[in-house]
């Protein structure tokens, strides 16, 4: 009751129906009134300690976009390196397709938490954006089991293949004949910096769920 009156007098329409029902069971079972939080904190300490592991992992995820992100640059200048080789010296290298290959797959694999803070992957939205904010929260809470698993089996399928990349040291085959192991490494700690920011939304989609509010 308290948290519908504080919602609604922050200016927010408290939708109806599904949402509002399964945001008051999980309210029932985790109040945020009085006692006191695991461990014997005080609930506001409790709010804080989350809050800041939530904008750790908001930052870790930041900076891993700004990383992956000067390799496109790196990415253009090869593909201009290499056209120009290739049409007004005649003479192209082996290694600068190739080269912008692996980069972009590097750029693919490791940008995904930075895209993901910023929902910014592409998704059919044609009915979501017409729920209302709590209903597209308990929508997200939901399809977060489904990320999860796959994530979770991404990263562990990801660590095999890429230990045994490592074990061997693995190359390519080609001309150029660079090692596959970097590449093979980034796909499980893609995935796992993907999982980490898909659970810090995850906690803000219940607690928003909950609370009404962030």
């Amino acid at each position: 009751m308290g948290s519908q009156e504080s919602f609604k007098q922050e200016g927010h329409r408290v939708p109806e129906g599904l949402a509002e029902g399964i945001g008051a069971i999980i309210a029932s079972l985790f109040p945020t009134g009085g006692g006191r939080s695991p461990g014997g904190l005080p609930p506001l300490s409790w709010r804080w300690a989350m809050a800041r592991v939530l904008s750790v992992i908001d930052a870790i995820s930041i900076w891993s976009g700004n990383l992956v992100s000067a390799i496109n640059p790196i990415v253009v200048a090869l593909v201009v390196y290499e056209i120009v080789r290739r049409f007004v010296f005649n003479a192209p290298t082996i290694w600068a397709n190739e080269a912008t290959v692996y980069l972009s797959a590097l750029a693919y694999l490791l940008g995904g938490a930075y895209s993901h803070y910023y929902k910014a992957h592409v998704r059919v939205d044609i009915l979501y954006v017409k729920c209302p904010p709590r209903t597209r929260a308990l929508l997200d809470v939901i399809t977060f089991f489904f990320t999860f698993l796959y994530l979770g089996a991404l990263i562990w399928i990801g660590s095999v293949y890429a230990w045994e990349s490592i074990k061997v040291l693995e190359k390519t085959g080609s001309p150029w004949n660079p090692p596959v192991y970097p590449l093979k490494i980034a796909i499980p700690l893609g995935a796992a910096l993907l999982l980490l920011q898909s659970i810090a939304n995850f906690v803000r989609d219940l607690t928003f769920l909950v609370r009404g509010h962030s």
